[in-house]
This record gives C-alpha cells, structure tokens and sequence, in this order.
C-alpha cells in the first residue's frame, strides 16, 4: 500500500523524500516526519532495486 502511495506521488512528477512524505501523510505530526522520511527512503531503496524508480540529484522519477 504504502509504495503504491509513493508510485501515485512520483507519477505526478520528480520528488524528494520530504515531498513525498508531505504528499503521503497528511496531518503529520512534527515529531513524527523524521521517522515517516526514513520509511518512505526505504520503500525507495527497494523500489530502486527493483528498477520501478531512480534517483538523482535528491529527488526521485519513475523511469523513462
């Protein structure tokens, strides 16, 4: 569920990790983005793996 928010996100155009998260969970508390980035940066690094998304420059596509 959650990777699939994060291709919903990334099919609108390139984004860094704390726009997704910004994009993902709504009504996030403060103490809880850092924790939120770290989830959403590892669903990346496995959706890297298996070649569904790339990363440049801080922010991350979907491939061309």
């Amino acid at each position: 569920m959650r990777e699939q928010q994060i291709l919903d996100v990334l099919s609108k155009g390139p984004a860094s990790v704390d726009e997704i998260v910004r994009r993902v969970y709504q009504n996030l508390q403060t103490d809880l983005e850092k924790p939120a980035a770290e989830n959403v940066l590892a669903h990346l690094l496995k959706l890297r793996g298996d070649g569904r998304v790339r990363e440049e420059a801080s922010s991350w596509f979907l491939p061309a």
